[in-house]
């Protein structure tokens, strides 16, 4: 999956350089996005309960 990019935009993208650049952003917004649905079912909870 991640071996075979193939060129794009910027030009070729390696395995390390996606490993070593772009990952670690990937799980930083994947892991803002968890906060962020926690936080609206927490909101949505006390909503319905009203």
């Amino acid at each position: 999956m991640l071996s075979d990019f193939g060129n794009n935009a910027l030009g070729p993208l390696s395995r390390g350089e996606w490993e070593r650049q772009w990952y670690p952003l990937y799980q930083a917004v994947l892991a803002w996005c968890h906060m962020q649905e926690s936080e609206v079912e927490a909101f949505y909870k006390r909503v319905i309960a009203m």
